[in-house]
């Protein structure tokens, strides 16, 4: 229990990867329960598990906003006990579509405090996007491209000489005309270089960019949650006909679709949250970063560089 907890403080501190733990692991001889050797893939499938986390109402709101069925009532989230993810994802990826497994609570007390055990999911939720991000090598800026007019995907192809970002909606759909002049992929990739590079330097000279819009959102789930509150004790208290208990269980129904519409924006905004420590340290050599690095980069800033008929680049930040 010692050397899980440990294993879940060191990765969620900032800057800290799966390689850094295995190193830390391996230099004080800190080895399996099983007898076998580390590896990234056993410590990462460690860390995704609930069975170690004391489940506590964010556990619930966490598993609630992927569309996990959460088999015991709210209630009993108080941050005792450990919990159980059962059944596969949809596409057989554990770590993916989460909508057909269900989280039960389970008898023995957690080990790992609620919010150890999610900083190290916001981390491995962004280690599994950046792994999907670098399949196309290309580019660094695949995957972000979009047309304006249609809103498809543009991939890469390659002319004769040099590689495009080519419109699916006009290739592959036949529903768009595409644009007027070729959108070569290197000319494309120094205009979004130099837009990073001033984005960075914004970044660095705020104190914490991210602070106000999580009070926002933390303050809009806390007054959802006062509402569902007010709503369960009406129905509590008063003896209400079939009717109207009928709309005020709708209505809660509605509030909690809203919060854990919250709790996913929130947790998207951790999530790059997470990520601004190490944003800001490489800021100096950004034109040095290598392939993978500049991929998780514009994984974390950008959400989508808007191409128009006339070539224009238009880039929607998530920051």
């Amino acid at each position: 229990a010692e050397h899980v907890r440990y294993i879940f403080d060191i990765y969620a501190q900032s800057g800290v990867t799966l390689h850094r733990v295995l190193k830390v692991l391996i230099a004080e001889s800190i080895e399996p329960a099983d007898g076998s050797h580390w590896m990234p893939s056993k410590l990462s499938t460690m860390l995704r598990n609930s069975i170690y986390v004391k489940a506590d109402s964010s556990i619930y709101d966490y598993f609630a906003s992927k569309g996990v069925r959460i088999v015991n009532d709210l209630s009993m989230f108080d941050g005792t006990n450990g919990a159980q993810l059962y059944g596969k994802s949809r596409n057989g990826k554990r770590v993916h579509d989460k909508t057909a497994m269900k989280l039960v609570l389970l008898q023995h007390k957690g080990i790992v405090d609620s919010d150890v055990w999610l900083n190290c999911q916001y981390k491995l939720d962004r280690n599994y996007q950046v792994k999907n991000a670098i399949s196309n090598k290309t580019s660094w800026i695949s995957g972000k491209v979009k047309c304006a007019q249609c809103g498809h995907t543009m991939t890469t192809v390659k002319g004769v000489a040099k590689v495009y970002f080519n419109c699916t909606g006009r290739s592959h759909k036949h529903i768009c005309q595409g644009q007027q002049i070729p959108i070569i992929v290197n000319e494309l990739e120094a205009v979004i270089s130099q837009c990073i590079s001033v984005k960075l330097e914004e970044i660095a000279t705020q104190t914490s960019p991210y602070t106000m819009k999580t009070t926002e959102i933390m303050t809009k789930i806390r007054t959802v949650e006062l509402a569902e509150k007010q709503l369960v004790d009406s129905m509590l208290s008063t003896n209400a006909n079939n009717d109207l208990i009928k709309l005020l269980n709708e209505r809660v129904s509605s509030l909690k679709i809203e919060k854990q519409a919250l709790q996913r924006e929130l947790d998207d905004l951790q999530l790059s949250a997470a990520n601004v420590d190490s944003l800001t340290r490489i800021i100096k050599s950004w034109d040095d970063a290598d392939f993978v690095t500049k991929k998780e980069i514009v994984l974390t800033l950008i959400d989508r560089i808007a191409i128009g008929a006339n070539g224009d680049a238009e880039i929607v930040w998530n920051i």
